[in-house]
């Protein structure tokens, strides 16, 4: 795929992505999801499609400054959400994030999330 400036290669169905930070592959690598900081949400991008959907709507389980994003082995979504200092988990019903915090209080911004296997 060759991309050429200001030529977008997706439309998003959801108008306010913006300020895009930090991506990661879902475990069936048929999606990429997109940390939104512009209005604090996840987006979802379908290769198959070219279509952009909202995964985790905005300010979801207060995710504030979406950050390292990573699937573990539990099924779950975590999200490190920097200026509430927090990690969140994200289960998925129906189509519908349902999240709560995994850690919380944390001393410092979270960034970047790895899910490793041994």
């Amino acid at each position: 795929m060759v991309l050429t400036p200001n030529i977008p290669v997706c439309r998003c169905r959801y108008q306010t992505l913006s300020k895009p930070i930090h991506l990661t592959l879902d475990p069936t690598t048929r999606f990429l999801l997109i940390g939104n900081s512009g209005n604090d949400s996840i987006a979802r991008y379908e290769f198959a499609t070219k279509t952009c959907l909202l995964l985790v709507p905005p300010g979801a389980c207060d995710l504030d400054g979406p950050a390292g994003m990573a699937f573990g082995r539990d099924g779950a979504f975590y999200v490190a959400s920097r200026l509430s200092k927090e990690v969140l988990r994200f289960r998925f019903d129906h189509g519908q994030a349902i999240g709560r915090a995994f850690i919380t209080r944390l001393e410092d911004n979270p960034e970047f999330l790895l899910s490793v296997t041994l």
